[in-house]
């Protein structure tokens, strides 16, 4: 099951020799790109859709950097990735923590498993439109940050 799904339908890219199936991703990146570049700077707004994707059966690219750049454009990802540089300068100063005990170390090593996950998430998915997926996160990066002094 899990080779089919990675390894066989569209082959979108190619990465070392293998094709990897990117479920038409490929195309949805390309079409939110073109749409960016009609308002690089600023985006098109936070809950601006791509019509071409809607009318394909898409409601969003599947791309969280992507997302980010269409909806609040070069200005709006800059943020974004101070917010992301953030969360992961927080799990780093946990980890640099004098003294962890047990309880603290667990808080650090399951903030950055789970931003470690997060992040590669993001290439493929929209993480932060789910809240299952980012609440946990962002809580467990807190809980970390917050028990490397106290």
């Amino acid at each position: 099951f899990f080779a089919a799904r990675m390894f066989g339908g569209d082959g979108g890219v190619s990465v070392l020799g293998l094709d990897i199936n990117t479920t038409g991703r490929v195309w949805v990146w390309t079409v939110t790109v073109e749409s960016w570049l009609e308002a690089p700077w600023f985006g098109h707004g936070i809950s601006a859709p791509i019509s071409i994707l809607e009318r394909n059966g898409w409601g969003h690219p599947h791309n969280e950097v992507l997302r980010v750049l269409h909806q609040g454009g070069v200005l709006g990802l800059a943020c974004f990735a101070v917010f992301v540089s953030g969360l992961v300068a927080m799990v780093i100063r946990a980890f640099k923590s004098v003294s962890l005990s047990a309880c603290k170390r667990l808080y650090a090593h399951a903030s950055a498993l789970a931003l470690s996950g997060w992040l590669v998430m993001m290439l493929t998915d929209n993480v932060l439109m789910y809240p299952w997926i980012a609440l946990p996160t962002l809580v467990l990066v807190i809980l970390a940050y917050q028990h490397r002094v106290a």
